[in-house]
């Protein structure tokens, strides 16, 4: 349900925003960033003291693994760090590792540091 806006998501992003920069794939580190982002948000309403309803545990897994997992696919990043010369390679994979780190250093580390979240999921998925 959730995976075909994700890769829509991915597919305008990568049109609108990979041809401004030459250095790298900018729509490509965008649609990273920002799933990594929303993966890290999940997790954090996954794991508040009081869980959410079981359908909304069931959205939230729908929109981590649907809509994330196509907004975050592997092999286009492969591909484009493959096409990269030696040093935008290693540009764009250490930037992208260091960016993903911190967001959710961010988004997930601060919640959990200051005990508005449980480390462990609350959600409880039926069946």
């Amino acid at each position: 349900l959730f995976s075909f806006p994700g890769t829509l998501t991915r597919y305008f992003l990568s049109i609108r925003f990979n041809p401004l920069l030459r250095l790298f794939p900018l729509g490509t580190f965008a649609a990273n960033m920002f799933g990594t982002a929303l993966l890290g948000a999940f997790q954090v309403i996954q794991s508040m003291h009081s869980p959410p309803s079981p359908n909304a545990c069931g959205v939230l897994r729908g929109l981590s693994d649907g809509y994330c997992g196509c907004l975050t696919t592997v092999s286009t990043f492969a591909a484009e760090v493959a096409a990269l010369e030696d040093k935008k390679k290693w540009f764009y994979v250490l930037l992208s590792w260091v960016v993903a780190q911190a967001l959710l250093i961010l988004i997930v580390g601060a919640p959990v540091w200051t005990g508005r979240v449980l480390k462990d999921s609350t959600c409880v998925f039926a069946g």
